[in-house]
């Protein structure tokens, strides 16, 4: 069974805007930061020899008196962090925000039991570029509830 939304922002910290990111059955989660990726990561199958690949933090361009920056996008692959906590309660499905899409980028859907602002997401940005304003809707969380 799907959890409504209004269920589901019991266990979201950190949204931006309630009335605007809460919806039937899911929440919008926004855009904290854009990391392009520096070097290659190493992955084992006992994990001694893993390593993430390295991340340098791209700042938005703001504009005198703007509140808010935009970054410019070229098209290749960045990480990109949430604002929001979600807590453990649920089995959580990160998606793409269906405007991220229709602007020509994308990121994997994941399942997960919670999600913290430290972790990162993949963003590919397709061949065309990719403008995103600071705190842009970017993915959607909806929630499963398994009954056995």
């Amino acid at each position: 069974m799907i959890v409504s939304g209004k269920e589901l922002v019991k266990f979201v910290e950190n949204l931006i805007y309630e009335k605007k990111q809460v919806r039937d059955y899911e929440i919008d989660l926004t855009l904290r930061d854009i990391y392009e990726i520096e070097g290659k990561g190493s992955l084992d199958f006992g994990g001694s020899e893993y390593r993430a690949s390295g991340k340098n933090r791209i700042e938005p361009v703001k504009e005198p008196g703007e509140r808010y920056g935009w970054w410019y996008l070229k098209p290749k692959t960045y990480l990109i962090t949430l604002n929001e906590t979600v807590k453990k309660g649920f089995i959580y499905f990160i998606s793409p925000h269906h405007r991220l899409l229709r602007a020509g980028a994308t990121h994997p859907t994941l399942v997960t039991m919670d999600w913290n602002p430290d972790y990162v997401l993949p963003l590919h940005v397709g061949e065309m570029g990719l403008n995103l304003k600071e705190n842009a809707r970017v993915s959607k969380l909806f929630a499963l509830r398994i009954q056995i």
